[in-house]
C-alpha cells in the first residue's frame, strides 16, 4: 500500500470530475449521482468497497493498450481518495463536482438530432429483449464522424444498443409490422456488417471516429438502434434520442467486419478457449475493436499477426464484464497491410470459481437466447487505405459470410435480413 497523505477536497472534486461523472449523474446508469462530495461521503461504504476491489472506475482493457476514452485511477490516485474517505469532514461535503467534460464538446453543436416519436415500455419482468427503432437520414448527409445516445427514461434498464445502417430500407418493413413504437427482435441485416454503425455500452454513450474517417451514408439510408434491455422490477420506457456529427464528403469511409464463432459450446465445469482470425485482403486502418460476449467469458485477447506469426497484440481484457461492454477505440489508428490477420482469442471460464458464474452448479451454455446463452464476436471497424478498395473490403467480408453460411444460418435459422427481402418482393 502507497502511504500519501490525503489529498484536498478540490482534488478529490477533479478526480470525481474526471473518472466517475460520466456515469453518476441524475438520470445516468449509475444509481446514485456525485454532485457534491457530500453525495461521495454519504456512500462512503459502498465507494470504499469499489474502489478496494477495483472494481471502479470500470476498465476492461490492459493499462498497456492504446485504448482512447479509458477512465482509470492510478494506484497513487486510488489510495490518496481511500485516505481521504477515511478521515474527511463534513466541513468539505459542499465541495461541487463538476460535470465530466463532454468528449464531443469541441466538434460543435449536432448537425442532426433524431427522436423517436412515441415511447416503448420494457415490461416490468420476463426475459431480455431487444426492441429496434429506425431514424431516416436527411438525404444530404453523406458520412457520421460522431454520435450520441440518450435511451430515454428507462436508461438504466438498457444493458447495451448496436446501430445498423439500413442501404435498402428494408427493415421498415418490420416497423410497419408492428403497431407497437419501433419493434421487437433482432436487427440484423443478415451479417451484412457493412452496415455496423457502432455500439453503445453503460461506460460510453457515444463513438467518435478519429479525425479524417466516417462511416459512410447511401442516400435514402435509414439508422437503425437495436437497444437490448433487461427488466427491472418496473416498467420502463424507452424513446432514444440520437445527436449525430456529420463528415466532409472528403473523409476517408470506414466499414465493419465481423469474426468470432457461431457454433459456441461450452461444457460446465470447464474452462473453453474459442478462436478465430481473418486475413485481411487489401491495406487497412484498424480503427476500434467491438467485442462481444456474455456471463462465463472470462478474457478477450485480440491481436495482428503478421507472415512469420509473430504477434502483435492490441487489446486484452483479464477480467471481461458484459456490463461494461464498448468500442475500443485506439488512439491512433493501427496499420494493418493486405496478407497479415487479425485474431480473437476468447477464454469462458464456466466454472464455480468464477467471480461472476451466473449459474450454480455450472450449467452448458450456448448460442441462442435465455439464461445459459453466450456469444464470441468482435466486431473491426476498419478503413481502406485507399477509398476504392471498400468495396473489396466488403466483398471480402461477405466471402467471409459465405464460407462459413451453415454456421450462421444454424444461429439465426433464416435472418431478419432474408425474410425481409421475401417480404419485399412478394
Amino acid at each position: 500500500m502507497i502511504d500519501l497523505p490525503p489529498p484536498t477536497a478540490a482534488e478529490v472534486a477533479t478526480l470525481v470530475s474526471t473518472t466517475c461523472r460520466s456515469c453518476h449523474v441524475a438520470g445516468g446508469v449509475a444509481p446514485f449521482a456525485f454532485d457534491t462530495l457530500g453525495d461521495l461521503r454519504r456512500r462512503s461504504g459502498v465507494v470504499e468497497a469499489v474502489l478496494t476491489e477495483h472494481l471502479m472506475p470500470p476498465r476492461l482493457a490492459h493499462e498497456r493498450d492504446a485504448i482512447s476514452g479509458v477512465r482509470a485511477l492510478s494506484e497513487a490516485e486510488r489510495q490518496s481518495l481511500l485516505g481521504w474517505l477515511r478521515v474527511a469532514e463534513p466541513t468539505s461535503d459542499a465541495t461541487p463536482v463538476q460535470e465530466a467534460e463532454d468528449p464531443l464538446a469541441t466538434l460543435g453543436e449536432p448537425d442532426v438530432v433524431l427522436r423517436a416519436e412515441a415511447a416503448w415500455s420494457l415490461p416490468r419482468e420476463g426475459e431480455d429483449r431487444t426492441h429496434c427503432f429506425r431514424f431516416p437520414l436527411p438525404k444530404t448527409m453523406t458520412g457520421i464522424r460522431a454520435w450520441h445516445l440518450d435511451p430515454g427514461p428507462g436508461r438504466a434498464a438498457v444493458h447495451h444498443a448496436g446501430f445498423l445502417v439500413d442501404e435498402e430500407g428494408v427493415l421498415r418493413l418490420w416497423d410497419e409490422g408492428d403497431p407497437a413504437p419501433g419493434w421487437s427482435g433482432h436487427a440484423a441485416i443478415g451479417f451484412r456488417e457493412a452496415g455496423h454503425a457502432g455500439v453503445w455500452g453503460a461506460a460510453q454513450g457515444y463513438e467518435r471516429l478519429a479525425d479524417g474517417f466516417a462511416r459512410p451514408v447511401p442516400s435514402g439510408a435509414e439508422l437503425v438502434v437495436a437497444m437490448h434491455a433487461v427488466p427491472t422490477g418496473k416498467p420502463e420506457p424507452l424513446q432514444p434520442t440520437l445527436k449525430l456529427w456529420s463528415s466532409p464528403p472528403e473523409a476517408q469511409p470506414v466499414t465493419g467486419v465481423l469474426i468470432g464463432s457461431l457454433c459456441l459450446d461450452v461444457p460446465p465445469n470447464k474452462v473453453s478457449v474459442v478462436e478465430d482470425e481473418w486475413m485481411v485482403p487489401v491495406d487497412v486502418s484498424l480503427l476500434s475493436v467491438a467485442p462481444r460476449a456474455w456471463r462465463i467469458c472470462r478474457k478477450i485477447e485480440v491481436s495482428i499477426l503478421n507472415w512469420k506469426d509473430e504477434e502483435q497484440r492490441v487489446l486484452s481484457i483479464a477480467e471481461w464484464d458484459s456490463h461494461w461492454r464498448r468500442a475500443f477505440a485506439f488512439d491512433e489508428p493501427i496499420a494493418v497491410e493486405a496478407g497479415q490477420r487479425i485474431r480473437v482469442r476468447f477464454t469462458y471460464d464456466n466454472t464455480e470459481s468464477h467471480p461472476r458464474q451466473p449459474e450454480v452448479p455450472p450449467r452448458r451454455f450456448v448460442v441462442g437466447h435465455g439464461e445459459t446463452y453466450e456469444e464470441a464476436l468482435l466486431m473491426l471497424t476498419l478503413a481502406p487505405k485507399e477509398a476504392a478498395d471498400l468495396t473489396l473490403l466488403r466483398e471480402a467480408h461477405d466471402d467471409l459470410v459465405l464460407q462459413r453460411g451453415d454456421e450462421y444460418r444454424d444461429w439465426w435459422n433464416q435472418t431478419a435480413w432474408q425474410r425481409a427481402l421475401e417480404r419485399r418482393d412478394q
